[in-house]
């Protein structure tokens, strides 16, 4: 009878931390892709920007800004996709 009660338990234990470990996961995948959307979000309003331009200088930096949100979006990515 104990060993059964242990085995129950042993088990219902199990699929307790089991799911933790799931929950856990899912949940940093979500961040994961959160910080993606947001660079890339960051990236695109940079890119829209450019149209604002007002004079050469001020074209040249929004570009520059454009082209630094670019590379911020890439290196999410990467490391989003990198196993």
């Amino acid at each position: 009878m104990l060993a059964t009660l242990l085995a129950v338990a042993g088990t219902l234990l199990g699929a307790l931390v089991s799911g933790l470990l799931q929950h856990h996961l899912a949940r940093a995948a979500r961040a994961e892709s959160q910080a993606v959307r947001d660079a890339a979000t960051t990236a695109i309003t940079a890119t829209y920007a450019i149209r604002d331009a007002t004079d050469p200088t001020h074209l040249d930096a929004l570009r520059q800004a454009a082209l630094t949100t670019h590379d911020h979006l890439v290196e999410e990515a990467a490391r989003h996709l990198t196993p």
